[in-house]
């Protein structure tokens, strides 16, 4: 903190790690202390790539309008300057990253009205030959884009050398065939994804079957393995901070660091450090 506080103030690259946590308040009820246990919702604020620490908040509630003020007055209570600001990533949930309505809040019209508003500065379009930005085409681009990434990311070498992975609980629609007839169903799933870092190179996305830590480090394992995705380089191992994740004694990054030991280096027998970095 004190590091960053003699920098320059600067913000030109922001992830912000959004999860829930039981905080214990003191309450006073007709002159005694109670002890009560809140579930509030907390964001680190993350200045990327270098992994510095720039702050922690805790909105007034959960919506993307109460976390993305509660950011922004904290950035103009602290004199940081976001007048730099060129990107801005985040844990993939939908109050984050929502189409619609999120803490990014760039949608699909506001992108082509972004996109229409720049041809025109440059001089490409005029108000005489106007070309619209249709949602649908920046819907196009942007799985255009993606399609590439994975294109890109598959021709590579396929050797991991930084691996950050996110995982959240999201709703599944399902299909259950019952005597012949499918019904709907909804379903509570962990869902992993797989970033290499610093780059931010999409690797896949991986459901374990439980949520346990072993469950959670041996769907990447395999994930890696079913992929010929080379892991003898990695030097280190990221994540968001849940329990699970993290746990001293028991925990996905333990897991991962044992397996890598057993599997990858089962002739030399020597101890190998992998590097954790947690947001």
């Amino acid at each position: 903190m004190k590091e960053f506080e003699s920098d320059s103030r600067i913000i030109r690259s922001l992830y912000f790690d959004v999860r829930k946590d039981k905080t214990l308040l003191q309450k006073n009820k007709n002159g005694r202390l109670y002890k009560k246990t809140v579930v509030e919702e907390h964001i680190s604020l993350i200045e990327q790539p270098e992994y510095i620490y720039i702050g922690h908040i805790t909105p007034t509630t959960g919506t993307e309008k109460s976390f993305g003020k509660a950011q922004l007055n904290f950035f103009d209570k602290n004199n940081l300057e976001l007048d730099n600001l060129a990107a801005v990533g985040c844990n993939g949930t939908v109050v984050n990253t929502g189409s619609k309505k999120g803490v990014i809040n760039i949608s699909d019209g506001s992108a082509a009205s972004i996109a229409s508003a720049v041809l025109k500065d440059v001089g490409i379009i005029t108000t005489e030959d106007p070309l619209t930005r249709a949602d649908k085409k920046v819907s196009r681009e942007q799985k255009k884009s993606r399609n590439t990434a994975m294109k890109e990311f598959e021709s590579d070498s396929r050797i991991i050398r930084s691996l950050y992975f996110n995982v959240r609980k999201d709703k599944t629609l399902l299909q259950k065939n019952k005597n012949g007839r499918l019904y709907k169903k909804t379903v509570v799933e962990e869902h992993i994804s797989l970033i290499e870092q610093p780059e931010y190179i999409y690797i896949g996305h991986v459901t374990p079957t439980t949520g346990t830590e072993k469950s959670f480090g041996k769907a990447q394992l395999n994930f890696f393995d079913k992929n010929n995705l080379e892991l003898d380089n990695l030097a280190a191992v990221g994540c968001n901070c849940t329990v699970v994740n993290t746990g001293s004694k028991k925990g996905v990054i333990k897991y991962i660091e044992q397996s890598f030991i057993m599997v990858y280096l089962p002739t030399t027998r020597q101890p190998i450090a992998i590097k954790t970095f947690i947001p």
